[in-house]
């Protein structure tokens, strides 16, 4: 296989990938354009890097890791959208809520886990979620959670 066509295919998938999982509002989507961007420049820059040492294979095997991740990712979501629609259409409003509330824990817990970087895009959306939690206050289900978002809002507090 050509080496060009790999790095075609390896950016081609980023991309799409990027594209599904975005499933933002237009203002949050402007916001993580420059998140996603930084993404995509840094698997260019690996597949670079490996083309350049003529490491062909482990790029297929990026490309290969990163669309098993996108495609469990966008099942998670499918299914957990389709959950919340059923509760909503089902008329049960405040069990949407509830799951739409363990759903933005998980996020925040993740993102406390991955802060060896906070960019612009990420501080935004951090701030968007403590003025959200500051009018809607939500009690997670174990303490060990709610410890885990007061630090990962602390963030906002650091330099």
């Amino acid at each position: 296989m050509k080496k060009p066509y790999i790095f075609f295919i390896v950016a081609v998938s980023v991309v799409v990938g990027l594209l599904f999982a975005s499933h933002s509002s237009e203002a949050q989507t402007k916001k993580t354009a420059v998140a996603d961007f930084t993404a995509i420049e840094r698997m260019e820059s690996l597949v670079a890097e490996l083309d350049a040492s003529g490491q062909t294979n482990i790029i297929t095997k990026v490309s290969d890791l990163v669309s098993a991740l996108q495609m469990a990712e966008t099942t998670h979501e499918a299914s957990t959208t389709l959950a919340l629609l059923r509760q909503l259409r089902a008329g049960h409003t405040n069990e949407a809520i509830t799951m739409l509330e363990k759903q933005l824990d998980g996020d925040l817990v993740r993102f406390g886990a991955s802060t060896n970087e906070i960019r612009e895009a990420e501080i935004g959306v951090l701030k968007q979620v403590r003025e959200y939690r500051t009018e809607y206050p939500h009690k997670a289900a174990f303490p060990y959670t709610d410890a885990t978002l007061n630090q990962t809002f602390n963030l906002l507090d650091k330099p």
